[in-house]
């Protein structure tokens, strides 16, 4: 018995310790192996033990297409990943993240609605048309110029200490 006891801990613990996150953008995973979060090896994963509580990842301007694997990063509170090729950015189960920096991609969607922790959003220089920012409370500073958004509802802001949404189309 106490032989089944220790082959089903150590399955459980080598499944624990050999558990990736995967992440298909060689861009991305070559950013975060030159950060040391992972081998020299492309393989499309990474270990989610060595990114899952991470406060800080700073991966900008390295070509990166695709983000996919950022959902493991459940620790961070500041996101920046500027200056890369990002159309689409879904970043909803980071709700720790107080900080996040995407200027200069090519996002026309940014799904940050649930991400309540959030206190300073810049994401300017993109294509946005839309940006649903109404349940951030907590947002002191919002840079959203340089878009294509046409209505910005900021009237749930009450924290807001600094706005800047010039060069887009907005009506309202």
């Amino acid at each position: 018995m106490k032989q089944i006891f220790l082959i089903i801990l150590t399955i459980l613990f080598s499944g624990a310790q050999s558990q990736n996150t995967y992440v298909p953008d060689d861009n991305f995973e070559q950013a975060l192996i030159d950060l040391g979060y992972d081998s020299g090896v492309l393989n499309d994963s990474v270990p989610t033990s060595n990114i899952n509580s991470l406060t800080v990842l700073s991966v900008p301007n390295n070509y990166i297409n695709d983000l996919t694997g950022i959902e493991d990063f459940v620790g961070l509170t500041i996101l920046s990943c500027h200056g890369n090729n990002l159309t689409a950015l879904n970043i909803s189960s980071l709700t720790n993240l107080t900080s996040l920096n995407c200027i200069s991609n090519q996002l026309t969607t940014l799904n940050i609605s649930s991400l309540t922790n959030l206190t300073s959003l810049s994401c300017s220089f993109n294509q946005l048309t839309a940006l649903n920012i109404s349940s951030l409370t907590n947002l002191t500073s919002l840079n959203c110029s340089s878009n294509q958004i046409t209505t910005l509802n900021i009237s749930s802001l009450t924290n807001l200490t600094i706005l800047n949404c010039s060069s887009n189309q907005l009506a309202s």
